[in-house]
């Protein structure tokens, strides 16, 4: 069975990247890190329209502050993997909109993270604190979900490879 590239889908531009990366890891996640109470597949509501559900954004606790995610799924989704979208820097689930019901209107389910950009110790001896906090935000906010593709913009691609050496097991692609 062929698939698409997300990006692809997104900019109807490139053909899709058909190699895959490799990962080391190189820091395991928490094992008392609160993860959001985010509902399988077969428990989230889903009769809700788009607008309805982009409006109603989860708010969980995170490192000193609250991070506020974003999750949209169709009635019928194409898979049980979601689409994780990374904001860049400055950027909110919001600015991403558009690419976020690109996504849903082709069945997917999308996450999306509106980061903790204060506060907060959270110390790697490898990344920068800022960039590790986003990276565990991507993490926390994914807690409950076994596998998913994340599909990044700027500072949001750095946030994901960092998410991804550190549980590679639960990202499929980016």
């Amino acid at each position: 069975e062929s698939r698409l590239c997300l990006t692809h889908l997104l900019l109807q531009r490139r053909p899709p990247f058909t190699s895959k990366p490799r990962w080391r890891s190189c820091t395991q996640l928490p094992k008392n890190m609160e993860g959001p109470k985010l509902e399988s597949m077969e428990q989230k509501e889903t009769s809700f329209s788009f607008e309805e559900q982009f409006s109603h954004k989860k708010e969980i606790e995170f490192e000193g502050g609250f991070l506020e995610v974003v999750d949209v799924s169709p009635e019928d989704p194409k898979t049980e993997v979601p689409v994780v979208l990374a904001p860049g820097w400055a950027e909110s689930p919001e600015v991403m909109k558009g690419s976020i019901e690109t996504l849903f209107d082709e069945r997917r389910r999308v996450i999306s993270v509106d980061h903790v950009r204060t506060g907060g110790e959270v110390e790697s001896p490898e990344y920068p604190k800022a960039e590790f906090r986003k990276a565990m935000g991507l993490l926390t906010a994914t807690k409950e979900i076994e596998k998913f593709d994340i599909v990044a913009h700027s500072e949001g691609g750095i946030n994901s490879l960092i998410a991804a050496s550190i549980a590679p097991e639960k990202v499929r692609n980016i």
